[in-house]
């Protein structure tokens, strides 16, 4: 069951992120994933540092999916310039 759970916890999290990245960067909601990488990589973030937040494997457990969401928080004020 956890690792279930976690894979849930971790994909609406990195999912909400994209969306508010989107949102951020003037991407529509609905465009696909190149889009938001090309908007990401417009403002100057390499593939290393938002791929495997927003893509990657999931969390394998509950200190790792709290890293994530940790993680996504940081590109997301690094993106919004916060």
């Amino acid at each position: 069951l956890f690792p279930y759970t976690t894979l849930f916890r971790s994909t609406a999290l990195r999912s909400a992120t994209a969306s508010r990245i989107a949102s951020t960067l003037g991407v529509a909601h609905s465009a696909d994933r190149e889009a938001l990488v090309r908007a990401i990589e417009a403002r100057g973030l390499p593939p290393s540092r938002y791929e495997t937040l927003l893509w990657g494997p999931p969390p394998t457990s509950e200190a790792d999916l709290v890293q994530l969401a940790n993680d996504l928080d940081a590109l997301e004020k690094e993106i919004r310039h916060d």
